[in-house]
């Protein structure tokens, strides 16, 4: 058995120190002491390192947030600390309240092979009661205990088996208070869990300062109340409802008209509208065809799309698992006098690869794998048939978008309206590479959209089975809410924000759910009010009028051991922003998000199979975009080309790179845990039972910050000898200075 002992703390360093000695003080001492703070906290810093992991909280600045922190450091950690799930018990103090010194021993010596969590007695000290009053310990608990009022289960008296947190999802941080009765109600709600009381009070509870989110009129307080009253609504019977409120307004001066979701986003509006003239530019669309029944759909787009275009189009395929003789009746269904196809086989980019003309990393036949390699084979060909264009434009898709269906912030208009509207603020604003946005079906890997879906349908079975008249939310931030491993917030994962977007049934629902489709949670929302200093993120989408470009900086995205990492097309971006090339011309382009998208449509019938190298490249490539945007940031581009020759940077970014991975992967295993209890509850067999294993017990490969720091550091030379093998591009403007670095 392990004891974990957990203490969230922020602006309390007296009150800290007197409950951290008392988990020091413990006749049974814990394994392991987690201590969670903030920014601006000193004082855990003076922490002997041999008596508490100190870690600071990079959740929600809450104690929700802090908690849930912990558990990812504990999952990072997981083999070095020798974790077994089962056997592993959390036990959380709040930082102004300390424990009896025989609290954990007495907490495990009533616990069996079946318990998964030990109820003791609370000890509560406030202004009236400032010698304690001892509260009730209850005698029987269910999930439906918690929805009036708390019995008596708060942060300090909380043991529990780590699995059984895990399962219930741990505290959702989208509640600003009654996260403990939240957090009760979840897991109590999973099959067989079973408790058991501890008759002792063993907990002392201070509530004798004010400022305390539980104290009446709590601004805090009422809106949390609203929003476990919103989430939790669906359980409630009218009897439950109507004490719900009413203790709500006695205690803490909430009223039920006050009981709404409060209108927290507010769309930007702009009234700028892009001309919609554009100069005759040869354009050429470049896409990679990989799945037969998207490549139809995509040409099937393609027709509606530009069915009155003013010149002929050229269209470049490459193609990954498909042969010619299969593609080309269904490419022949574009008009000859519209269309120019071009196709290339997928043996013709090995060549490629094999001659060392798309850059020395792929030299190595392992490298050439996955989506990045087929965007460098891609850029490639599309920069070997527009060499004689006098006014190139070129737009690189996926075959999975709708392109007939694009659209941009400004006018109402779908399709090749909007398209040449964005072409023209593009020239307008004299932006090189404009990258549009990918809405619809969310284009990531599908593991990681399961649990905030599925959170949605759960409490979609919840509400069928209640009586009353729901209160619905109709206006909230919906930014990165399909993303359970979203970096930019953690409030999304335990709240059904998408639940009334769900129309289908358990199974149909659950199947679509599984392969990626959006289902019940906008994809890429905030795409009208992305800006210069956001980091780009490039999909299927991207419009580019310096083909420049594509032979200044590859897509390439590096192989560690076997995994293949993912993002090359957000790198690519990544470098043709902020690095300043010398090598065609132009120091400094202009590449920028624009503010136009369109929706992906996933295939919905293949048969999906998680990946373990597969998922761990996706997670390394991102975080490795991120600690690069860090390092080099926006505006400074000079100043980056600087630093990017130099060097020295690699080995700092290479072991930051794989320390956020590691904990995006916890938070990864700690969502599929979630998952696992969320299909049960639907009745079906669990989807990611295989998956979670290997995540768990397996870790990245001991050479994985040496490899990613060779790569890193032989990039910068790297990319010449890429350069030097491209076919050379004269833009548009005339060249005044080129020179080779």
């Amino acid at each position: 058995m392990n004891i974990i002992a957990i203490i969230p703390t922020h602006d309390r360093p007296e009150k800290f120190f007197k409950s951290f000695d008392s988990v020091l003080s413990q006749s049974l001492s814990a394994d392991k002491i987690i201590v969670v703070h903030e920014d601006s906290d000193e004082y855990p810093l003076l922490i002997e390192k041999n008596k508490a992991y100190v870690t600071k909280n990079q959740r929600t600045k809450s104690l929700s947030g802090a908690v849930n922190h912990a558990i990812d450091q504990i999952i990072m950690n997981r083999h070095v600390w020798n974790i077994n799930l089962e056997s592993t018990w959390l036990a959380l103090l709040d930082d102004d309240d300390w424990w009896d010194n025989k609290y954990l021993e007495k907490c495990t010596s009533i616990i069996d092979n079946d318990c998964n969590q030990v109820v003791s007695g609370i000890i509560r000290y406030d202004l009236n009661n400032p010698g304690g009053l001892k509260l009730i310990i209850p005698d029987s608990l269910n999930s439906e205990s918690f929805l009036v009022k708390n019995p008596h289960i708060q942060g300090s008296n909380i043991f529990v088996r780590m699995d059984s947190f895990l399962k219930s999802g741990g505290f959702d941080e989208s509640l600003l208070s009654c996260t403990d009765r939240d957090f009760n109600i979840r897991l109590f709600e999973t099959k067989n869990h079973s408790w058991k009381k501890l008759n002792e009070h063993l907990v002392h509870h201070d509530a004798r300062d004010e400022g305390r989110i539980s104290d009446p009129m709590s601004q805090r307080k009422k809106d949390g109340l609203t929003r476990f009253g919103l989430k939790h609504q669906f359980r409630m019977n009218k009897n439950d409802w109507e004490n719900f409120l009413k203790i709500s307004e006695e205690r803490f001066g909430i009223t039920p008209r006050e009981m709404k979701e409060k209108e927290i986003f507010i769309e930007n509006k702009t009234t700028i509208t892009p001309g919609k003239k554009i100069h005759n530019y040869n354009l050429t669309i470049g896409v990679t065809f990989s799945n037969m029944k998207l490549s139809k759909q995509f040409t099937g787009s393609l027709r509606s799309m530009f069915s009155e275009w003013p010149s002929k189009i050229r269209l470049i395929v490459c193609l990954h698992k498909i042969q010619i003789e299969e593609i080309t009746p269904v490419l022949e269904e574009l008009e000859a006098d519209k269309f120019e196809t071009i196709i290339y086989d997928e043996s013709s980019g090995f060549e490629l690869g094999k001659k060392g003309l798309l850059g020395p990393w792929f030299t190595n036949v392992k490298q050439r794998t996955g989506v990045s390699w087929g965007r460098c084979v891609l850029h490639r060909r599309i920069v070997e048939n527009i060499e004689n264009d006098e006014r190139p434009l070129i737009w690189i898709v996926d075959e999975d978008m709708r392109i007939d269906r694009c659209q941009n912030k400004y006018s109402g208009n779908i399709g090749v309206d909007s398209f040449i509207e964005i072409i023209s603020l593009m020239e307008k604003s004299k932006i090189d590479v404009g990258v549009g946005h990918v809405i619809g079906d969310p284009p990531i890997n599908e593991i990681f959209t399961l649990r905030t879906q599925l959170v949605d349908l759960h409490y979609k079975n919840v509400a069928e089975k209640s009586n009353l008249n729901h209160k619905k939310w109709s206006s909230f931030n919906p930014e990165e809410i399909h993303h359970d491993l979203s970096t930019e917030r953690y409030d999304h994962l335990e709240f059904p924000w998408g639940i009334f977007s769900i129309k289908g049934d358990n199974k149909s629902s659950l199947d679509l759910i599984r392969a990626g489709k959006c289902l019940s949670r906008p994809v890429h929302s905030n795409w009208k009010t992305k800006g210069d200093m956001d980091l780009i993120v490039r999909g299927g989408n991207t419009i580019i009028l310096d083909p420049s470009t594509l032979s200044d900086w590859s897509n390439i995205a590096p192989l560690f051991g076997n995994i293949q990492t993912r993002r090359g097309d957000s790198l690519w971006s990544f470098f043709s922003q902020r690095i300043a090339s010398r090598t065609r011309g132009k120091e400094k382009r202009k590449v920028k998000w624009i503010p136009f998208a369109m929706p992906q449509e996933r295939d919905s019938s293949k048969n999906i199979k998680h990946n373990l190298e597969n998922i761990r490249g996706d997670i390394i490539g991102s975080m490795m975009l991120k600690e690069l945007s860090l390092k080099f940031p926006p505006g400074c581009m000079d100043e980056n080309r600087r630093k990017w020759i130099k060097g020295g940077w690699s080995e700092d970014v290479s072991h930051k790179i794989v320390e956020k991975s590691r904990q995006r992967e916890a938070r990864l295993i700690s969502s599929l845990y979630r998952v696992m209890t969320l299909e049960s509850y639907l009745d079906s067999k669990t989807s990611v039972a295989e998956i979670l294993e290997h995540l768990y017990h397996s870790d990245y490969e001991y050479e994985l910050i040496n490899d990613i720091q060779n790569f890193l550091d032989e990039l910068p030379s790297n990319m010449i000898d890429f350069r030097s093998l491209q076919p050379k591009i004269r833009p548009r403007y005339r060249i005044i200075d080129a020179r080779r670095n």
